[in-house]
């Protein structure tokens, strides 16, 4: 807010107090965002946030890992900066100014339909990551069901308000004549064709990538929002100015029919594994939990990994002691519960997710530093102390109403 404010202040500034033009207005971009990165810096100066400026180990194959990931949806601006250039140059010479004009009225329509389906898709993605982690197919199926069941909803208004409205919408954006509003309804009514395929396909690459399925969120996003789009508008561009908005959603609708082959040659859609390993579950609720029953549960399953004595002691007591300060701690003025998961690993540790609807806590965050044997102070987090200098890592992350806490022992 703070930026967004200077930048609006400061563009009036140089721009119409000063006579700097465009230059100006560039100026007050740069003091905004200057201004932005001071207020961020001083989370990491006064150690407000969970984030630390530090100097770690280099470790290329991390970064070329999370660039990997990543580039399927970063890459979307380079190809923006692409198609925007083609398609401008392509309706100047099919409708003139009044084809770039209706050009911005789809590519801001299209831009609101995008932010919907990001919403959904950033909702859907590390809520899929999380249960990934768990091994809980069940929950990721459920949780990319809920995506398509709102996504077609919100597909289906957006569709319906284009197809109903399309000259208000023209209105809007600053079409005012009677032949601008017909091009312009024209392609805002073609444009909604696709939107349902759009939803889809945009789901799919966020799904994707949590499931770190790289290269097809990489070849859905490319196919839509470059190679394909701009081979469909190439050919339409070849007719009449109404006949170039059928890209649209002819690139949606190809780009899905690709997605569709080539997960029928990998011979999956959701690339959920049919057999899963060896996974340890359980439900604690803060009310009626049986903390004893659950550790002996543990303490057997362990034994049929056949892991060591010790190691068995360790996780036990993590789930011992973490569940325990979580359910008097976290559950003091709710009920709630704990879901228990955990996964063994090639290398013979185990993995432990903890994961509650409790008020945001983090058991780790607890003060470990001031226990003290001979006053009896901070004797309850004693057992915590002791898993934090065991684990191999430890991570906590509060995410829509869950806490979520990974243990590496």
């Amino acid at each position: 807010m703070t930026s967004n404010t200077l930048d609006v202040v400061f563009n009036y500034i140089f721009v119409v107090v000063l006579k700097l033009g465009v230059a100006g207005s560039v100026y007050s971009t740069g003091v905004g965002a200057f201004a932005m990165i001071c207020i961020s810096m001083v989370h990491f100066i006064k150690k407000k946030g969970c984030l630390r400026l530090t100097w770690p180990k280099f470790d290329f194959s991390e970064i070329f890992k999370s660039f990997k990931t990543g580039f399927a949806t970063s890459v979307q601006h380079v190809y923006n900066f692409i198609t925007i250039l083609v398609c401008n140059r392509l309706l100047m010479s099919l409708g003139g100014n009044l084809g770039v004009a209706v050009f911005d009225i789809i590519f801001n329509v299209a831009l609101l339909a995008a932010s919907v389906y990001d919403a959904i898709s950033m909702a859907l993605q590390p809520m899929v990551s999380t249960y990934r982690s768990e091994h809980n197919l069940d929950n990721i199926r459920s949780t990319l069901k809920e995506a398509f069941k709102v996504s077609f909803l919100l597909s289906a208004l957006l569709t319906a308000l284009l197809v109903a409205f399309p000259k208000e919408v023209c209105y809007a954006f600053g079409l005012r004549e009677a032949a601008e509003l017909a091009a312009g309804s024209a392609a805002v009514q073609i444009f909604a064709a696709g939107m349902i395929f759009s939803g889809v396909n945009m789901l799919m690459t966020y799904y994707y990538q949590a499931m770190e399925r790289e290269f097809a969120s990489y070849m859905l996003f490319t196919l839509r929002s470059f190679a394909l789009f701009l081979l469909f508008g190439v050919l339409f561009a070849r007719g009449s100015l109404s006949n170039f908005w059928w890209a649209y959603p002819c690139t949606e609708v190809a780009s899905l029919a690709v997605l569709a082959i080539y997960n029928k040659v990998k011979g999956s859609w959701t690339y959920l594994a049919k057999e899963e390993k060896d996974v340890f579950t359980a439900t604690l609720y803060s009310g009626t939990a049986n903390l004893g029953e659950v550790e002996q549960e543990v303490n057997r399953y362990m034994e049929s990994l056949d892991a060591s004595p010790q190691q068995t002691y360790y996780v036990t007591m993590t789930v011992e002691e973490v569940c325990s300060v979580i359910h008097q701690k976290g559950f003091e003025k709710q009920d709630g519960y704990i879901q228990l998961t955990i996964v063994p690993h090639e290398d013979g540790t185990v993995t432990l997710h903890l994961r509650d609807n409790a008020v945001k806590f983090n058991p780790f965050d607890l003060n470990t530093d001031n226990i003290n044997l001979e006053h009896g102070t901070g004797l309850d987090v004693i057992g915590v102390k002791m898993i934090k200098s065991k684990a191999k890592e430890f991570f906590y992350r509060r995410y829509a109403g869950f806490n979520t806490l990974v243990v590496r022992i």
